[in-house]
């Protein structure tokens, strides 16, 4: 007999007489195999220990980087500020103090989206070159220096400032590297990434033909450090990371975009620039707010981003940076915190495999009599259906959440103070719902069917994510892979001892693509976001169970046991809940408005949060309204307000330059300035209903006219600046008068308007957040 004949004969055959189950051995095996994967998933995700500030000279050490943070992060430093000059000054010393010549580039720049507001400022880009052995290209690292108005900024972005400074210092400790670096330090990054803008306008970046960009940021004040962006094709310039490598993994760009924000990265790849964009997300309630401040900024997390940034500039330095624009996209992931980097197709072939290996086993299965196709049917569908009622948990919990604790709603954007047991809670209640519906279907599918099961949505949803979301297929595609092998396997020898090794194979898989993205899920998205980790929790739980032999339970104990396992999640969550107490250092985050109308003379304390809390209750009564009719900027639909006592504030002022009559319209000249100097950001609405703004310029830059704004109260169109007065001039329809609303933003609250002092148990939020308005009509 040949061996085609024997295949066939093999595949054609009834299958034998049961033999024995799993030898005790083969399952403690496959539970062992299990937990080493979770075990190298956690121990590879540990931020290392800082390196102190003996650490030899070619090393980052944060010892030595902590002191740059120490430099430029005492206070708040928005754009256009004393702090932020001062803090300049700094840089141009100490990059001096390396051996550099930094250079200086100030101009105006504009963020003009469509259907959004401009946003402009002037600003003051800093730069200096480390030149290379051969000039055949320019690593280009960037940060911005600049902080939000209401926050110190130690880790946004002062982590950024000190990696840049002290990888600066390592580079110069060592050889000459082959290709130039370039250091820019971006001026209004926080008003509306207007000096990564401004660098492009000025054109102050090298060749994109023979650059590469890393972008540094934080969104949190610790660790760990994740390249979180890169740009189309990467393939090349993801490979740098391979050494010491941040956590990176194709998944997080479509991660990022869901939680809407932008980088200086983003105008860099907007631009067709190649790169990668860097940030540390640990600590997020301290995100953007006064908490970001030296005290509470990690220097193991400023570690671990600088050993990052390093070794991918020392990697790129080396490299044909004209080799990393056109390389095509790339599928990478972290195992074992190495990195592993292939094109993106092959997540396509993989998925069309693992399609063709499940039904090449369903349908020997079929033919041996060992599967039935409805039962796979439904244990798929009941699969599917888990997920989503995950998915659903997740929402419901959050809302059960702010039931429990109102003022967790400051916490948006980012994870509470104390949120470990509450994360661990929402991870038992994903789990749970997977568990249950293993337990359901072995009442009537047997084990080989469930693992069949899973193994249909893995592939089935691993093809339609190739083609749809290729960057995050790979979680689905490997562990539909592995299962499709190990289902084909099992129908093939179904007397084999070794049966639970089969289903282990998969499941170590699926922990190891898994795990790590859902674990750095639970702080970058927050508990408001927790449906994410929880959908990849209950699939990776469903397949982990999914080969093992469940004991056939009864309908009420089913029940029971979901019961349980759910009890238990929200148990933890209520524990987590419980132990999170105010104090100076876990403040409630809310917002604080001063509103001060200055044609009235009337001010107004106004707040957007509606849990109660004794300062805010003290200014402000229950009922809420909106407040856009008066203050264009604010962007939440109502604010409870109370009044307040007038006192002397930054208000803004108009000067009228000249009025130029057109044939359909005029152009109004105007210059905006504020009354006092502690004014960050001046903001210009115009009445469009009665005057369409057909285009605009601020300070020499065009911008869009139209309607870019809310017109319910009239001001349909608006534009802000950042760092002192501006020059505006405006085109409009018609010659009916102009009506202007014009307001300046101040950080803080008047103290003089105040009888009760904000306590250490309140903080301002990361938006919006504590701060003074005031705003008049002008009319010409």
């Amino acid at each position: 007999m040949n061996a085609d004949t024997s295949l066939a004969a093999a595949l054609t055959a009834e299958p034998d007489p049961p033999g024995r189950r799993s030898t005790p051995w083969a399952a403690l095996s496959a539970v062992l195999l299990v937990l080493a994967a979770v075990t190298g998933v956690v121990a590879a995700r540990q931020s290392p220990d800082p390196a102190p500030a003996d650490a030899p000279a070619t090393a980052f050490s944060a010892g030595r980087a902590m002191a740059h943070v120490d430099a430029v992060a005492g206070a708040p430093r928005p754009t256009g500020s004393a702090r932020l000059e001062k803090a300049r000054q700094y840089l141009v010393a100490a990059l001096r103090g390396l051996g550099l010549n930094p250079q200086t580039v100030t101009r105006t720049a504009c963020r003009d989206q469509p259907d959004a507001e401009a946003t402009c400022g002037r600003v003051t880009d800093l730069h200096a070159l480390i030149p290379g052995a051969q000039h055949g290209g320019t690593v280009v690292l960037v940060c911005h220096y600049d902080s939000n108005p209401g926050g110190p900024g130690a880790a946004d972005d002062g982590f950024g400032v000190a990696t840049l400074l002290e990888t600066a210092r390592a580079l110069r400790a060592g050889p000459p590297q082959e290709n130039d670096v370039m250091l820019l330090f971006t001026d209004g990054e926080e008003a509306g990434l207007l000096g990564s803008r401004a660098a492009l306008d000025a054109g102050l970046l090298p060749d994109p033909a023979h650059s590469v960009v890393l972008n540094l940021e934080a969104r949190g004040v610790s660790g760990p450090a994740v390249m979180f962006e890169s740009s189309a094709s990467n393939s090349a310039v993801v490979s740098a990371l391979r050494d010491d490598t941040a956590d990176a993994a194709s998944l997080s760009s479509l991660v990022y975009g869901l939680l809407g924000s932008d980088t200086d990265f983003s105008e860099f790849r907007a631009a067709g620039r190649s790169g990668m964009g860097f940030a540390v997300v640990g600590g997020s309630a301290r995100y953007d707010t006064a908490l970001d401040s030296i005290a509470n900024a990690d220097p193991s997390g400023l570690q671990d981003l600088g050993n990052a940034i390093l070794a991918a500039t020392r990697n790129l330095a080396a490299a044909n940076l004209s080799a990393t624009v056109d390389d095509g996209p790339a599928t990478y992931f972290p195992v074992f915190g190495r990195l592993v980097v292939y094109p993106e197709f092959v997540d396509l072939v993989a998925a069309i495999l693992a399609l063709a290996v499940l039904v090449t086993a369903l349908a020997l299965g079929r033919r041996r009599r060992t599967v039935r196709l409805s039962a796979v049917l439904a244990g798929g569908g009941g699969l599917a259906a888990t997920v989503v009622v995950a998915g659903g948990l997740g929402l419901a919990l959050w809302e059960l959440i702010l039931l429990v604790r109102p003022d967790y709603v400051g916490f948006l954007s980012g994870n509470p103070f104390r949120a470990d047991l509450p994360d661990v809670g929402a991870a038992v209640i994903a789990v749970a719902v997977a568990v249950v519906w293993w337990l359901v279907a072995r009442r009537r599918v047997e084990p080989l069917e469930t693992s069949l099961a899973v193994t249909a949505v893995l592939a089935v949803a691993g093809v339609a994510a190739a083609v749809l979301i290729p960057g995050a297929s790979y979680l689905l595609v490997w562990p539909g892979l592995g299962g499709a092998a190990a289902s084909l396997a099992a129908v093939l020898a179904p007397d084999t001892r070794w049966h639970a090794l089969f289903w282990a194979l998969p499941a170590a898989v699926a922990v190891v693509l898994v795990l790590p993205v859902a674990l750095l899920l639970f702080p970058v998205t927050g508990l408001a976001m927790v449906a994410a980790p929880m959908v990849l929790l209950a699939l990776l739980a469903a397949a982990v169970v999914a080969g093992l032999a469940a004991p056939r339970m009864r309908r009420r104990t089913v029940a029971a046991t979901a019961a349980v396992l759910v009890l238990a999640g929200l148990a933890l969550t209520g524990t987590g809940l419980a132990r999170d107490t105010v104090d100076a250092a876990h403040p409630k985050e809310l917002s604080m408005i001063y509103g001060l109308d200055a044609d009235t003379g009337q001010a107004n304390w106004l707040s957007p949060y509606p849990a109660a809390e004794p300062f805010v209750d003290h200014y402000v009564g229950q009922d809420s309204r909106g407040w856009t009719d008066r203050y264009p900027l604010l962007l939440a639909p109502a604010y409870r307000s109370g009044k307040a006592a007038f006192v002397s504030v930054a208000a803004p002022a108009v000067d009228r330059l000249a009025s130029t009559p057109l044939a359909e319209g005029r152009v109004l000249q105007l210059r905006l300035h504020s009354t006092r100097p502690d004014a960050t950001a001046l903001a210009v609405y115009v009445d469009t209903a009665a005057t369409p703004v057909v285009r605009a310029e601020v300070e020499g830059r065009p911008v869009r006219g139209g309607i870019n704004h809310d017109a319910s109260y009239g001001w349909g169109w608006g534009a802000t600046f950042v760092g002192g007065e501006a020059d505006l001039r405006l085109t409009v329809a018609g010659n009916r008068p102009v009506r202007l609303r014009v307001l300046a933003q101040t950080p803080g609250l008047p103290s003089a308007a105040m009888d009760l002092p904000m306590p250490d148990t309140v903080a301002g939020a990361s938006f919006p957040s504590i701060q003074t308005l005031a705003a008049r009509t002008v009319t010409y």
